[in-house]
Order: C-alpha cells, then sequence, then structure tokens
C-alpha cells in the first residue's frame, strides 16, 4: 500500500512541476521582447493512416489489398506463371476480404496485447503477422485451388514488398518544420 502512495504522490508531484514550468512557458512567450528569439520546432509525422476515420482506413487498406492482388495476380498469369485457379473472380475478392479483415485484427491485437514486442523488433513482427494472416486467407476462403506452392510463396513476398514500398510512397513521412512567434 504504502508503495502505491508513494508513486501516486511522486506522479501528483511530477504532473505539478510539468504543469508549473508548462505555464513559465507559456508566460515567457507572452512577453513583448523584441529580442525573443523565434523558436524552431521539428515534429516528425509518423503517419501510418491515411486517414483520421479507422474505418474508412481500414476500408481503403482492404481496396489497396485488391487492387495488388489482382495486379500482380494478371501480371503473373500474363507471365504464364499460374499459383491459384482464377476461374471465379469471386473467390479472389473473398481471398483480399478475408486476408484485411485478418490482417487487420492480428494487427490490432498485436498492438493492443505485444507493443512492447514491436518496438523490440522494429516491426518485423507485424511482416510475420502479414504472412500469417495471408496464409489464413488461403486456408479460410472457398474453392481458391492452389496450382504451385512455389507460386504462392513468390507471390506471397512480391506482394508484400510492393504493398510496403507503395504504402510507405503514400504515407511517406515528412519532417515538418513550424517556427512559432511569441505570442501566438
Amino acid at each position: 500500500m504504502d508503495s502505491k502512495d508513494n508513486k501516486k504522490k511522486e506522479t501528483k508531484k511530477q504532473e505539478e512541476e510539468l504543469k508549473k514550468d508548462l505555464e513559465d512557458l507559456v508566460e515567457n512567450f507572452k512577453k513583448d521582447d523584441p529580442k525573443a528569439p523565434k523558436v524552431r520546432v521539428i515534429s516528425i509525422g509518423m503517419k501510418n493512416n491515411f486517414f483520421k476515420n479507422p474505418y474508412l482506413d481500414a476500408l481503403f487498406l482492404m481496396f489497396l489489398n485488391l487492387f495488388f492482388i489482382l495486379a500482380l495476380a494478371g501480371i503473373y498469369k500474363f507471365f504464364g506463371f499460374d499459383w491459384i485457379d482464377f476461374s471465379h473472380y469471386i473467390f479472389v475478392i473473398l481471398f483480399v476480404l478475408i486476408f484485411s479483415i485478418n490482417e487487420l485484427i492480428l494487427k490490432i491485437l498485436i498492438f493492443k496485447y505485444m507493443f512492447k514486442l514491436v518496438l523490440l523488433t522494429l516491426g518485423v513482427v507485424l511482416l510475420i503477422v502479414s504472412i500469417t494472416a495471408f496464409v489464413l486467407a488461403l486456408i479460410i476462403t472457398p474453392n481458391l485451388d492452389v496450382i504451385s506452392e512455389v507460386g504462392i510463396i513468390t507471390f506471397m513476398i512480391s506482394f508484400l514488398i510492393i504493398r510496403s514500398f507503395i504504402k510507405n510512397m503514400l504515407t511517406s513521412h515528412k519532417f515538418n518544420i513550424q517556427s512559432i512567434n511569441k505570442g501566438e
């Protein structure tokens, strides 16, 4: 009990000190000192979402997955490298839907319960999650006939590389330099 009370007191004390420091900083900016230098703030936008709305973001990612899978499957078919039977495209769309939902659910669970693991592996565990979601979607999707196991592996690797490259280009990390004037 004493350790919990001590921790609460320490956190309360730290919060009060931070509030006091913040108020002092705000007061210093409000002073009309013409010699006061401009403060430059560099913020790194590590944005992985396309939209602020998570549902719209998930829908957009499903569309991107559908586009990349159909484009790559068309390229593979053009060069005569079949990996699954595309007799009915509805099953491919179902495969993309199952893959996207599996990947989304697994990533949410990983971020919620094993965030430290994501940080320790520098996000490599998310690649394993994507591979797992891909394999689960192949297993779950009905009437999707596998022709070549090597074709599936090469398709999965090329799909994940191209998707991550394009996704990182679309959500490029920007370094925003903003100048803060006093009193604004």
